[in-house]
């Protein structure tokens, strides 16, 4: 059995993931990925931070997410979801999904099956 991992957030260290670093005000996102395949076989999980975007997504796999701060609409088949910190969410796998934050948003996510990389993260279909 592998030992317990702590994440504290005094130490996450989160990477540019999407967008203009240069201009957030414009929408770009940043990832701390805390459990990759160093970890685990199966599952993924992390920390994005959102700001001003409107992104939409194929997703690769199934994926929760636990809003840890702001809020944020998703839209996917016809119907869009308010979230706000505290908000959980499932989305299956191959879902295709629309991202929209209006300020900024940190949201908790797990994947399965694990995704490797960033870009197997999903398709990016549009990002404005």
């Amino acid at each position: 059995m592998a030992a317990i991992a702590v994440f504290p957030a005094t130490r996450r260290s989160f990477n540019h993931y999407l967008g203009d670093e240069s201009a957030p005000d414009r929408g770009m996102a940043r990832i701390a990925c805390l459990v990759g395949a160093d970890l685990s076989n199966s599952i993924g999980a992390g920390v994005v931070i959102y700001e001003h975007l409107t992104i939409d997504w194929n997703l690769a796999f199934d994926e929760v997410i636990v809003v840890l701060e702001g809020a944020m609409s998703v839209s996917s088949g016809g119907m869009t979801y308010h979230f706000e910190a505290g908000d959980v969410a499932w989305f299956p796998a191959h879902a295709a999904v629309s991202y929209d934050v209006a300020d900024r948003v940190v949201v908790f996510y797990a994947t399965y099956p694990i995704a490797s990389t960033l870009r197997d993260r999903g398709t990016v279909a549009k990002i404005s």
